[in-house]
C-alpha cells in the first residue's frame, strides 16, 4: 500500500510539474515584435467586395459546438448528428462544428450541405479564442493567464500557417482583445463581430481604421441546442457560385459575405426561426460608380447607415430599399449597417480605398531580434538564480563532486574535447539555414504519425520534444536534439571504451569520435534520422559490452535494455536491425552460452514490440515504406563507377585519416588472429556488429548508387577498437600517432572553415547556374521565398491572381523549403504533383490538403536544377503563363533561377496528385 501511495504521490508531483511547464514555457519563449504602423486605407481606387456578386447566397455558421471532451467543454448532450440535423432544418448550407482543440471528423460535402474541418483554439482564462477554419492540425500552444500584445501576435502567427482562414473570436467577451489591439495585430483574416456572447463592432472598426482589411464573421457559438437565444442567433451569408470548401474560403477572404444578428424574441421555436430566416432581406446590388456607393435590397428596410473611419456614422437613410453615398476626401473606408423591419441587424464588409484592385496586404509583424535576445537573456539569468537559490545545497555538493572529478587529467581532457565539439556544432546550428532534409523532417513534427514514407518516426519525435511541438520553430531548437544527443553520445563512447580497456582508451575514442565529419555534421549538428540512430546504437552497444564484461553474472536488466535500445534505434532507421544480426553472429561463433539465457529472447521480443508502430503504419499504407527502401537496394548489374564514388564519399564522411586508421586496425586484428575463439579480443563483439554492416553496403554499392552515410554508424563504432590500438601503442609510436591526430584535427578545422564560407557566402566554389550546388539550396531558399511573397502580393492586389492561392511544386525538396519559408506564417497551402518517388511524404500531405475546387487559381514554382514547366497541366487550367523569374546571385555570378507560373481557373481535376 505504501508503494502505491508513493507512486501516486510521485505521479501527482510529475503531473503538476508538467502542467506548470506547459503554462510557463510559452511565456518564456515568446519573442518581442515590431508592430506595424497605423496607416489608414488610401488610394485613388476602391475595393468593393460586392461589385460582381452572383445571385446565389448560402447561409453559414462557422462556429458552433457539439458534445465533446465528455461534456467538460459544455455542448450538453448535443450529439454531432443532432446539431447538423437541426441546422439543416433551419436552412443552413454550411455547419461549422468547431469544438475546442479538436477537429471533428465529419465531412458533409454535397450540393446542399458542407462542413469544413474546423476547431476553436484557446486554452486560457480570458477567453482569447480563435476560429481555425480549414485546419490541417491542432495547435496546443497557448498563454494560460495574462496575454500582452506580443503574446497575442505570437499565437496568431502560430495558427496562421495551419489553416485556410483565421478569425479572432468574440474579442469583446471577457475583454479578451481590447480595441487598441487591432490597430497593431496582423496575420489574421476576420473578426467575429456577432456572437451570442458579445458584439465586437468597436474592435472591427479599430482594425479597419488602422488600414488592416479584416472581414467580419457572424456566428452562433452555440453550446446548447435547447437555448433558443444561442441557436441561430447570428449567422453569415456568403455569396458563392458553388458550395465547396475552396469557394467558400475564397469568398470569405474577398469579403463577399455579410453578417446577420437576429433580433431575439420570447417563446421562439425552430419553426419560427426557420420562417424568419426565409424572410431575410438580401442585397440586389452594391456598386461603386466613380466615388458613389449605391446599394439596393430585395425589400424595404427600416434603416441604412454608412459608417466610416473610427466608426463614425457618415449618413443614414430610413424606410427604403436603396441608398447612395458619395465618398469624400476624408473617407478611408465605408461599411453599411442595415436594420430590417424585423429589427434584425445586418453588417456588410467595407468598401475601402486602395492603389490597385485589392487592399494593400499587410505582412505579418516581425520579430525584433535584439529586444527578443535581451528578453531571453534576462529570463535565463533569472532562471539560473532561482535554480541556484532553490538547489543551493545540492549545487554545493555537486560542485565538490565536479572538483573531485576534474582532478583527473583524463577527465579534464574528456570535457575539453566534448566542450569544443559542442561549441563548434552549436555555432554551425546557429549560423546555417535548415537544409532540405531538415525542413522535410520538420514535417514529421507537424504531422505526427506512427511512421512515414521515408523513415520511422523517431526524428519527428525528437523535433517535437526539442521544439515543444514546434512552439520553438527555429533552426536552433529544431536541431537541438542532434546537438544534445551527440554530446551525450560522446560520454557513451567513453563509457564503452573505458569498460573494455580503461579511461585512456575512452578519452582517445571520444577524440576520434568528435574528429569524424559524420559525427560533427551529420549526426551532431543536422537533425536527420542518423542523430537518433547513432545515439541509440551506442546505448545498445554499451549494454552489449556490459553483458560481455559481466558474462554469466549478469541479470536480465541488461538484456532488456539491449532490446529496448535496438528497438528505439529501429524507430530511427531500419538499418539498426543489423545490430541483432551482428550479435547473432557473435553468439554463434564465440559464446553460445547466451542462447541459454531466457532474457536474450525477451530482448528480441522487446525490439519487435518497439517496431510495432512501423509495422502498423505500413500495413495501413500497403507496405509502401518497405517497398520504397527495397527498391533502393535492388541489384541490377555491376557499376564500378558508383562503387568508387561510394568509397570517396566514405573518405569524406568518416575523415580519410580516421578511415585509414580503422582499416589498419582491422588488418592487424585479423593478422594477429584475434578473431579466433581462443585469442578472442574484447573488440570482437564490436567487429561482429560493425563489419557486416560496412561490407553489406559496400556490396550494394557495386550494383546500385547508395549514400555514403548509410554505413557511417558502423565505421563510428569501429573507432573504439581503433582507439584501443592507439592507446596500446601510444608510447611506442607516440610521435607518428600525435602527428596523425594533429593533421586530422587541422584538416577538419580547415574543412570546417571552408564549409562555413561555402554555405554562407559561396566563395569557395561558384558554379554556373545550371550546375546543382547543394549549398545554394540552403543559402537561397529564404531569398526565394521573400521574392515570391513580394510578387504574389502585387499580383493579388492587381486582381491577377486569387488571394493566397495554393502553391504547387514538382518535388518534395522545393515543397519543404516553401512550407517553412512561406506557409509557416502565411496562408498558402503547399502541394506537390508528380510520381511518388519525387513527392515522398508530401503525397500524403497533398492528399490531406487537396481541396481544389473548379475555378481555383494556383502558383507553380520550379527551378533550373530540374526544370519542369507545367505545360502538361495546360488542359487543367484556363490559362497558364510565366509570371516571374527569380535570379539568385552569389557575388556577380548567377547561380540559380527560380521560375514562377500563374495557373488560372482550374477546370478539371489535376492528375498525379496522391
Amino acid at each position: 500500500m505504501r508503494k502505491i501511495l508513493k507512486y501516486l504521490y510521485l505521479g501527482t508531483i510529475g503531473a503538476v510539474l508538467l502542467a506548470l511547464l506547459y503554462i510557463v514555457v510559452p511565456y518564456l519563449v515568446s519573442p518581442v515584435y515590431d508592430f506595424r504602423s497605423n496607416t489608414p486605407f488610401q488610394g485613388k481606387h476602391y475595393y468593393n467586395p460586392y461589385q460582381n456578386i452572383t445571385p446565389r447566397w448560402i447561409i453559414a455558421n462557422f462556429h458552433t459546438h457539439s458534445k465533446s471532451w465528455a461534456g467538460v467543454t459544455d455542448g450538453k448532450d448535443n450529439g454531432l448528428s443532432q446539431v447538423i440535423n437541426t441546422y439543416q432544418y433551419l436552412g443552413y448550407h454550411h455547419i461549422g462544428i468547431s469544438n475546442y482543440q479538436k477537429i471533428t471528423p465529419v465531412s458533409y460535402n454535397d450540393e446542399q450541405y458542407l462542413t469544413i474541418p474546423t476547431y476553436e483554439h484557446g486554452i486560457n482564462v480570458k477567453k482569447r479564442h480563435q476560429l481555425v477554419l480549414g485546419a490541417d492540425r491542432v495547435v496546443w500552444t497557448d498563454f494560460f493567464f495574462h496575454q500582452n500584445l506580443h503574446h497575442k501576435q505570437f499565437m496568431l502567427n502560430k495558427l496562421r500557417g495551419t489553416c485556410d482562414f483565421l478569425t479572432i473570436n468574440h474579442p469583446q467577451f471577457c475583454g479578451g482583445y481590447a480595441p487598441q489591439d487591432f490597430s497593431k495585430l496582423s496575420n489574421y483574416d476576420a473578426v467575429e463581430v456577432f456572437n451570442h456572447y458579445r458584439t465586437s463592432i468597436v474592435q472591427w472598426d479599430s482594425a479597419l481604421s488602422s488600414g488592416y482589411y479584416a472581414v467580419l464573421l457572424a456566428d452562433d457559438d452555440m453550446h446548447n441546442l435547447e437555448k433558443m437565444d444561442e441557436l441561430s442567433s447570428n449567422f453569415t451569408v456568403v455569396n458563392t457560385p458553388v458550395l465547396s470548401r475552396g469557394n467558400i474560403v475564397q469568398s470569405l477572404k474577398n469579403g463577399q459575405h455579410f453578417g446577420v444578428r437576429i433580433h431575439r424574441k420570447a417563446q421562439e421555436n425552430l419553426a419560427t426561426k426557420k420562417a424568419r430566416i426565409s424572410q431575410l432581406v438580401y442585397p440586389q446590388c452594391i456598386e461603386m460608380n466613380g466615388d458613389t456607393l449605391s446599394a439596393k435590397f430585395t425589400a424595404e428596410v427600416a434603416g441604412i447607415a454608412f459608417i466610416g473611419q473610427n466608426g463614425v456614422v457618415k449618413y443614414e437613410k430610413q424606410f427604403t430599399d436603396n441608398a447612395l453615398y458619395v465618398f469624400d476626401s476624408t473617407d478611408t473606408y465605408i461599411r453599411m449597417e442595415v436594420y430590417d423591419k424585423d429589427s434584425n441587424q445586418i453588417l456588410f464588409n467595407p468598401i475601402v480605398r486602395c492603389e490597385g484592385k485589392l487592399p494593400h496586404k499587410i505582412m505579418p509583424n516581425k520579430v525584433n531580434p535584439w529586444k527578443s535576445g535581451v528578453k531571453y537573456g534576462a529570463e535565463l539569468l533569472a532562471l539560473g538564480v532561482l535554480l541556484w537559490l532553490f538547489f543551493r545545497k545540492k549545487c554545493q555538493q555537486t560542485g565538490r563532486k565536479c572538483t573531485h572529478y576534474l582532478q583527473s587529467p583524463l577527465h579534464r581532457q574528456l570535457l575539453v574535447v566534448v566542450g569544443i565539439s559542442l561549441l563548434v556544432r552549436f555555432t554551425m546550428a546557429f549560423l546555417f539555414e535548415l537544409n532540405n532534409d531538415e525542413l522535410y523532417y520538420r514535417l514529421y513534427a507537424m504531422f505526427p504519425h506512427w511512421s512515414y514514407f521515408d523513415h520511422p518516426p523517431m526524428v519527428g519525435w525528437i523535433i517535437n520534444i526539442t521544439t515543444l511541438h514546434l512552439l520553438l520553430d527555429n533552426p536552433l531548437f529544431i536541431r537541438l536534439g542532434a546537438l544534445l544527443l551527440c554530446t551525450v553520445s560522446s560520454f557513451l563512447v567513453f563509457d564503452i571504451a573505458k569498460n573494455i580497456a580503461g579511461e585512456k582508451t575512452g578519452v582517445i575514442a571520444v577524440l576520434l569520435f568528435n574528429l569524424s565529419p559524420y559525427v560533427l555534421l551529420v549526426t551532431g549538428t543536422f537533425i536527420i534520422p542518423d542523430a537518433g540512430l547513432m545515439f541509440f546504437m551506442l546505448l545498445a552497444m554499451r549494454e552489449a559490452v556490459r553483458i560481455y564484461v559481466l558474462h554469466q553474472h549478469t541479470g536480465g536488466k541488461h538484456f532488456i535494455a539491449l532490446g529496448l535500445w535496438i528497438g528505439l534505434a529501429c524507430l530511427s532507421k531500419y538499418t539498426a536491425l543489423i545490430m541483432w544480426a551482428g550479435i547473432g553472429l557473435y553468439i554463434l561463433i564465440y559464446d553460445r552460452s547466451w542462447l541459454k539465457n531466457k532474457y536474450l529472447y525477451l530482448a528480441v521480443a522487446v525490439t519487435a514490440l518497439c517496431c510495432m508502430p512501423i509495422l502498423y503504419w505500413n500495413i495501413q499504407h500497403n507496405f509502401i515504406s518497405f517497398t520504397y527502401h527495397g527498391n533502393r537496394v535492388v541489384m541490377n548489374g555491376i557499376h564500378i563507377g558508383d562503387f568508387f564514388t561510394e568509397l570517396g564519399g566514405e573518405l569524406l564522411y568518416n575523415h580519410p585519416i580516421l578511415l585509414i586508421g580503422i582499416w589498419i586496425n582491422i588488418y592487424l586484428f585479423f593478422k594477429h588472429k584475434q578473431y579466433f575463439p581462443q585469442n578472442k579480443s574484447p573488440y570482437t563483439l564490436i567487429y561482429c556488429i560493425a563489419l557486416p554492416f560496412v561490407l553489406l553496403f559496400l556490396l550494394f554499392a557495386l550494383f546500385k548508387p547508395i549514400l555514403p552515410h548509410w554505413n557511417a554508424p558502423a565505421y563510428t563504432l569501429m573507432l573504439i577498437p581503433t582507439a584501443g590500438m592507439i592507446a596500446d601503442n601510444y608510447e611506442k609510436y607516440k610521435h607518428p600517432v600525435y602527428k596523425s591526430l594533429q593533421i586530422a584535427g587541422i584538416l577538419l578545422a580547415v574543412a570546417y572553415v571552408l564549409f562555413m564560407i561555402q554555405f554562407t557566402k559561396g566563395y569557395i566554389i561558384s558554379r554556373p547556374k545550371y550546375v546543382k550546388d547543394y549549398s545554394i539550396e540552403i543559402a537561397t531558399c529564404k531569398k526565394t521565398a521573400k521574392a515570391f511573397l513580394d510578387y504574389a502580393r502585387q499580383a493579388e492586389e492587381q486582381g491577377i491572381m486569387a488571394k493566397d492561392a495554393p502553391i504547387l511544386c514538382p518535388r518534395w525538396e522545393l515543397a519543404a523549403n516553401y512550407e517553412y519559408h512561406i506557409a509557416r506564417n502565411h496562408p498558402y497551402r503547399i502541394l506537390t504533383i508528380g510520381p511518388l518517388y519525387r513527392t515522398h511524404e508530401y503525397a500524403d500531405i497533398t492528399h490531406r490538403r487537396n481541396r481544389l475546387d473548379l475555378g481555383t487559381d494556383m502558383w507553380f514554382i520550379t527551378d533550373n536544377y530540374e526544370y519542369q514547366p507545367p505545360v502538361y497541366l495546360s488542359n487543367c487550367f484556363t490559362n497558364i503563363s510565366p509570371a516571374d523569374t527569380i535570379m539568385i546571385y552569389r557575388g556577380n555570378i548567377p547561380v540559380k533561377e527560380v521560375y514562377i507560373y500563374r495557373m488560372q481557373r482550374l477546370k478539371r481535376e489535376l492528375p498525379y496528385i496522391y
